[in-house]
């Protein structure tokens, strides 16, 4: 195999690496190679960051996205948030932000963002970069949950210095909770979401809304509803754990 996709463009090669390695992660039967095809990922990647010939392009996005996504399964979350860094900031060199809403690129930066956003918050630190808003797709484009997602986590990213108030909560928590349940991961990810913007409200020493805590509550429910839908299914993504440990601590 590596012999004919190493003559292909690098990127793509870490791309179908990552996708091997991923796929194989979440395979009842994995792959007694999956480890050294995830090496082969990260090594094709890190020649973006040390070789100066090497093309920057959408798979590169791509490829850092499927890099943070399996480190954050595997590993430490801090090296899986500065994989996500490296993927939002490419996708700003490329310029993927300014393209029209239902392009391909934009598809690439609303998953950059949204990724870069969730990682970094559950780490506890500000997002790599801001490249601008990210642009509403169709409603029935099958990535549209991200943009509500990725803007709720602009919340809590917030500076300490700003003011955030009980009904700015409320509101993100009340759109975030309307948010459809497409798939079991996203209402983990949802809840995730959920989870950091209540260890926000908590951070400010406010007193939760009702309305607040009834949809904080709804999302949290569903989201372990879906926890045990995956664990069945051998889906195991990381916020089959955090999620139900940071509801037993709320």
């Amino acid at each position: 195999l590596w012999p004919t996709i190493d003559d292909t463009p690098t990127s793509f090669a870490a791309v179908v690496a990552g996708v091997t390695a991923l796929g194989s992660f979440f395979s009842s039967s994995p792959l007694h190679s999956e480890v050294g095809i995830k090496q082969h990922c990260f090594a094709l990647l890190d020649l973006s960051l040390s070789t100066p010939a090497f093309m920057v392009d959408v798979e590169s996005v791509a490829g850092w996205m499927l890099r943070a996504l399996y480190t954050r399964l595997t590993t430490r979350p801090l090296v899986a948030c500065l994989a996500s860094h490296n993927a939002i900031h490419m996708a700003g060199i490329l310029s993927l932000h300014r393209d029209a809403p239902n392009s391909t690129s934009q598809r690439y930066y609303r998953c950059a963002a949204f990724l870069d956003a969730l990682l970094s918050a559950e780490y506890g630190i500000a997002p790599a970069s801001d490249y601008g808003s990210v642009e509403e797709p169709d409603p029935e484009a099958d990535d549209a949950h991200l943009v509500p997602l990725t803007h709720a986590l602009q919340l809590v990213n917030v500076p300490a210095a700003c003011s955030v108030t009980s009904p700015d909560i409320t509101e993100e928590l009340q759109r975030l909770a309307e948010v459809s349940d497409l798939q079991p991961a996203v209402s983990l990810f949802k809840a995730g979401v959920c989870l950091c913007i209540l260890r926000r409200f908590v951070s400010t020493s406010s007193k939760p809304e009702a309305s607040a805590s009834d949809a904080a509550a709804t999302i949290l429910e569903q989201a372990l509803t879906s926890a045990n839908t995956l664990l069945a299914s051998g889906h195991p993504w990381w916020n089959i754990v955090m999620v139900p440990f940071h509801v037993v601590c709320l």
